[in-house]
């Protein structure tokens, strides 16, 4: 039993600003309906090893006093890729579910699958994963020519664009490298990288970053909730030599 003490201490602001006076409350009760769930997976990638990375919850609203009160719910088991996922309660009580795996290479989709609970029932989110195609040995740069990545068929599958970040560093051993970073959004499969933006790195070795960010809704290919948006994010590393 919640005391009222208790509960208004579990009170925390969240996004008031874009949604009105709304508010993060324990998920104890089961009086609140499932409006949504917000799925996170990040992969990275680095050349020496790998890291898959889940954070989820599910959540309802509720109208109290004249606030609307967002509640974490209870989902049972979340399995990722077929590993179960921690369940843990936020600072304020909410149900939130995490996983930290080294997979033995990144996956162009991952399966989510929910047990269930009194509140939610069991379902299943298959997230496609913006992959970025790079060898692992060393990449070699032109600024005659550019790079051009190939991605998978992860914008048109989901039908969202992609936002990426690329970062240059050149002139390792200058004592001051120089560090180039440009941004786009991605419309096709394969990122672009000009090669007016290789031309202003000095030559030699070098690092290259890459990182894609996409986030949409798939409520349409999933029961997991009315709502079901999702961020996913790869970050890939490669030793590059500029030429």
């Amino acid at each position: 039993m919640v005391t009222t003490r208790a509960l208004v201490s579990l009170l925390i602001v969240v996004g008031g600003a874009a949604c009105g006076n709304i508010r993060l409350v324990e998920p104890t009760s089961t009086t609140v309906s499932l409006a949504g769930a917000h799925f996170t997976v990040e992969a990275r990638e680095d050349g020496m090893g790998r890291r898959l990375a889940f954070h989820g919850y599910f959540y309802g609203y509720e109208n109290r006093g004249g606030r609307t009160l967002i509640r974490h719910m209870d989902a049972g088991t979340v399995m990722v890729a077929g590993i179960v996922a921690s369940r843990s309660d936020g600072p304020s009580g909410e149900a939130e579910y995490t996983l930290e795996v080294a997979p033995a290479a990144i996956p162009d989709r991952v399966l989510v699958t929910v047990g269930g609970s009194d509140e939610i029932a069991s379902c299943s989110a298959d997230i496609p994963l913006p992959v970025v195609r790079l060898g692992s040995g060393v990449i070699h740069l032109s600024s005659e020519h550019g790079l051009r990545v190939p991605l998978p068929s992860f914008a048109s599958a989901t039908g969202q664009r992609i936002d990426a970040m690329i970062r240059i560093t050149g002139g390792h051993g200058t004592g001051a490298p120089t560090v180039v970073t440009l941004e786009k959004r991605v419309t096709e499969p394969e990122l672009v990288i000009p090669a007016s933006v290789l031309s202003t790195v000095p030559r030699g070795v070098g690092t290259l970053d890459i990182q894609l960010d996409g986030e949409y809704d798939m409520a349409s290919s999933s029961a997991c909730a009315p709502v079901v948006t999702v961020r996913a994010v790869t970050q890939v590393r490669r030793v590059a030599r500029l030429e």
